[in-house]
């Protein structure tokens, strides 16, 4: 939680937290941009919290009435309830924050397993989404099974070696770990009691679920999910797809690419009008 707010710091722009009843826990939000403004719903990584938006809640605030909650269960300030990849849990949740929100339709962002759920939450009430961002997305292919098997050993003996490879394996060959990063999964890895199951790959028919506007952003040098597979699989699959693939990003997305992504993501929400929704 230190380290949490540590972070708020590197906010720029006026935000609130809010707090939304769920029938799987209270749920914390972060909320930044005029309240006026089209909605636009940030889901983060698996274990990570609403933080990890912070270099987009900067860039997009003026435009957009962005909503960052810690997603329950995980390493935010939501309540610490975990819930299975499988069944709808993720999407009633989902689904229970918009109407805490007051929110008929929003654009969703969601990154990683965060993007899992966001596809989630597609097949389960596809109506709610009016575009969706899906930045290096779990559920569209597998893993690799040597990739898998570096994450399981670094992630068992979380040693600062073993944490700093983890994040440089997240990153990929192009660009260093900061030290940073490095030190939030050091938290995390030793600190979070971590019993989530990993978020599995979705089916053509979940997927066909997602009628919206799809923005598909993935790493050349992604070490989960190939860029090639995720970026084919959605165009063929997704009704409304356009796929990008970053060169020289991995994972997770360095600052420079969170700028590439932040412009890409801009052009995206903007070509499509979003209408603007009046809180109750």
């Amino acid at each position: 939680m230190a380290q949490y707010d540590a972070a708020l710091r590197h906010l720029t722009v006026p935000y609130e937290t809010l707090i939304v009843p769920t029938r799987h826990g209270e749920t914390h939000l972060l909320a930044a941009g005029a309240k006026d403004a089209p909605p636009v719903v940030l889901i983060h990584a698996w274990t990570a919290n609403a933080t990890m938006w912070i270099l987009l809640l900067n860039g997009l605030a003026g435009g957009f009435r962005l909503y960052a909650p810690d997603v329950v269960g995980h390493t935010g300030k939501s309540a610490p309830t975990q819930l299975p990849p499988s069944g709808p849990a993720y999407a009633e949740w989902l689904k229970d924050v918009l109407e805490g929100l007051h929110l008929q339709q929003a654009a969703f962002v969601g990154i990683s397993g965060g993007g899992w759920i966001v596809l989630r939450f597609a097949a389960y009430a596809p109506e709610f989404l009016t575009q969706a961002v899906l930045i290096s997305p779990a559920g569209m292919v597998p893993s690799p099974a040597s990739a898998l098997a570096r994450m399981a050993l670094y992630v068992s003996l979380p040693t600062a070696a073993n944490v700093r490879k983890f994040v440089q394996m997240m990153f990929g060959p192009a660009q260093p770990a900061p030290d940073g990063v490095v030190e939030v999964f050091q938290l995390s890895f030793r600190q979070f009691k971590n019993r989530l199951g990993g978020p599995g790959v979705l089916s053509d028919a979940d997927l066909r679920r997602l009628s919206a506007p799809t923005l598909v952003l993935i790493g050349q040098h992604d070490p989960l999910f190939p860029a090639e597979g995720v970026i084919a699989r959605a165009r063929a699959i997704l009704p409304k797809c356009v796929g990008d693939i970053i060169s020289a990003m991995g994972h997770i997305p360095s600052d420079a690419d969170w700028a590439t992504i932040r412009a890409r993501v801009l052009r995206f929400l903007t070509a499509e009008t979003l209408a603007p929704v009046s809180p109750k």
